[in-house]
């Protein structure tokens, strides 16, 4: 199969915007040792604060070349861009084997993160039953907040801050 040409958009959040830029070209100089990955061309954007918050957000626009749909799908779940838009070829014809691969990649993928909410469902129904345990042996009180007093509160500390 010939090489594939796509346009991936990464993006991030954070701060300070001097960072964001550096964690950006690291990600993108990894990308671009990877096996089977060309770097092509890229553009990062600079930093721009977000709305009513404290952080900012940049993003990167990369060409790429990339050695085969297999490799294709391993970057895209490796890197997780916001974006890929394939430029060529235009069509793609696949061997079931090629096909196979890509799609037995997605399936450990999705173990994987199966595994990952399992396990913290697990662990958070482990820290109720804690804290309902410690409640009912008097050790510890719990109060209850509604959604209206946290709401409250945040107006009270954006207040204090100014």
């Amino acid at each position: 199969m010939d090489k594939i040409k796509a346009t991936m958009i990464f993006e991030i959040m954070g701060k300070p915007p001097e960072y964001m830029i550096e964690n950006l070209n690291e990600i993108l100089g990894k990308l671009g040792s990877e096996k089977g990955v060309s770097v092509t061309g890229k553009k990062i954007r600079e930093p721009k604060a977000v709305e009513n918050s404290d952080v900012f957000t940049s993003f990167a626009e990369v060409e790429v070349e990339i050695e085969g749909l297999q490799r294709l799908m391993s970057i895209l779940f490796a890197y997780m861009p916001a974006n890929v838009d394939i430029i060529s070829p235009s069509e793609f014809r696949l061997k079931n084997f090629d096909f196979s691969g890509s799609c037995n990649e997605i399936l450990a993928k999705l173990h994987n993160y199966d595994g990952v909410a399992k396990t913290l469902l697990y662990e958070r129904n482990n820290l109720v039953n804690q804290l309902n345990q410690m409640r009912q042996m008097g050790n510890i009180k719990i109060e209850e907040v509604t959604p209206k007093e946290i709401k409250s509160s945040k107006t009270k500390t954006k207040k204090k801050r100014r």
